[in-house]
């Protein structure tokens, strides 16, 4: 250390800050000491072990030897820094960035109560693909380098059935730009909390929409799920930054064109959605305070909205990254399932009025019906009793069986078909299911924090020498 080294050091535990005490020399032993007394370490006075060859030849006193050791009697701060109890978390009152990681939104959807949507990946962004995806699809979310890039002069105040929110925390522009989409979704099956936020929220203005998401625990929380420790030191650091950044600008005078200003310096990535709404597309951004309004379409919004993107990308050269927010088929799978078992009901009540449209397919056992005895049954294909039985059958279906055409034969032939149709439902079911549960489980594995894990081996291999055998052989 040189003569003008200054040693600062602090701990965050307890909420108590050890003084800052600067020194210009520690040349000297006691006085070095004294000051690592007044930083709150106990130190002592150890004995070096000397060499045999040192003790045979008498070379050194063995004091002459010893050094001040300095032991800290308190937890040790890298362990402090490095646990990170999910309480911690749930308190955290910043934002931290959120990775564009279709398993994470899902996660994130599938917290918020959100049952009938799910997110995927664009890798392209060609007019076939799009016209592929899964429909409906409710809106995209496009992540993309937002420092430099120009402030639209063609933001508007949204009409006013749009929900739109402003975005009045750093780093929360993921959630924000979620939330845009998907409270402008009639067909959107919401959680209790998030339904009870938007009727909370409706009659707000767009700042007091904005700040009163920032505030909102459970969103918050929510948004942070994915947050390691360092996370949210990163964010911590990143608004201290900004802050000093503010005030190196408040004197300095503004010309041209507005331009809009890194969120994060290392980064600098923003999210906006993409949605259709009364027969125009529109561009919602919870930074620009206001709603961009694209024009009208016809046909599928979805393709009528991706030049608008690739203009975007193109023009300004962008890194950017889409994801869209369509129908869950293991929604939409479910509802046939019930609607299936209504009609299989209806089947069998007919074929109990009339005993001559007896099927031979009625006694099938791999059949699910919506009875009580099948509840642990209709929880595999993610149904409830309850659910189960307050779907009706199709009015068509109901028209058939009362119909002059129904023989035996039609109806040991719609008995077949019912039961063959719900055999490939459930097989549609499980793989839907299946791939919701690996995104769940890679999002519940990034949920992990393994940092102190490492560090414990790397702090093992230290103690037994293992790293610095390692460096020695480089």
């Amino acid at each position: 250390m040189s003569d003008n080294a200054t040693a600062e050091i602090s701990s965050r535990r307890s909420g108590r800050v050890r003084p800052e005490i600067s020194y210009k020399e520690r040349d000297d032993k006691d006085s070095y000491d004294e000051l690592r007394r007044a930083q709150g370490y106990t130190v002592k006075r150890q004995r070096k072990d000397l060499s045999i060859k040192g003790h045979q030849n008498g070379i050194q006193k063995a004091d002459e030897e010893a050094d001040a050791v300095c032991t800290n009697q308190g937890p040790d701060l890298l362990d402090d820094v490095l646990n990170f109890p999910p309480e911690e978390l749930e308190a955290y009152e910043g934002w931290v960035e959120l990775e564009s990681d279709p398993a994470h939104f899902n996660y994130i959807l599938h917290t918020l109560g959100v049952s009938n949507v799910r997110s995927e990946e664009i890798f392209s962004m060609d007019e076939t693909e799009i016209a592929a995806l899964r429909k409906p699809i409710y809106g995209f979310i496009f992540l993309f380098e937002c420092e430099g890039v120009p402030i639209s002069d063609e933001i508007v105040p949204p009409p006013s059935n749009m929900w739109f929110a402003a975005q009045t925390a750093s780093n929360s522009c993921a959630t924000v730009a979620l939330l845009n989409v998907l409270m402008n979704c009639d067909e959107v099956a919401m959680g209790e909390k998030v339904r009870k936020f938007k009727e909370e929220t409706a009659d707000m203005v767009l700042s007091h929409r904005g700040a009163y998401l920032s505030q909102n625990k459970f969103l918050r929380s929510t948004h942070n799920t994915f947050a390691r420790r360092l996370d949210l030191m990163d964010a911590d650091l990143g608004m201290m930054n900004q802050w000093e950044e503010r005030n190196k600008r408040q004197n300095k005078g503004k010309s041209g064109k507005r331009k809009r200003k890194a969120l994060d310096p290392d980064s600098a990535k923003h999210y906006v959605g993409y949605i259709p709404h009364d027969g125009q597309l529109w561009e919602l951004d919870g930074l620009d305070g206001g709603v961009i309004c694209l024009g009208p379409y016809q046909g599928d919004w979805a393709c009528a909205v991706i030049p608008h993107i690739q203009r975007k990308v193109e023009e300004l050269g962008l890194q950017a990254n889409l994801l869209a927010l369509s129908h869950n088929p293991q929604a939409s799978v479910r509802q046939k399932l019930a609607a299936n078992m209504a009609c299989y009901e209806a089947l069998l009540q007919k074929l109990a009025a009339n005993p001559t449209l007896k099927s031979s397919a009625e006694q099938d056992s791999s059949y699910i019906t919506c009875k009580q005895e099948h509840a642990e049954q209709l929880e595999k294909i993610g149904l409830t009793y309850e659910e189960a039985v307050a779907i009706a059958a199709p009015q068509e279906f109901l028209k058939e069986l009362d119909g002059p055409e129904m023989t035996p034969e039609h109806a040991d032939t719609a008995m077949r078909r019912l039961i063959a149709e719900q055999r490939d439902l459930r097989l549609q079911y499980d793989a839907a299911r299946e791939s919701g549960n690996e995104d769940l489980a890679a999002a519940r594995r990034r949920c992990q924090d393994y940092t102190p894990l490492v560090h414990g081996w790397l702090r093992a291999m230290g103690e037994a020498g293992v790293l610095e055998a390692l460096a020695d052989s480089q």
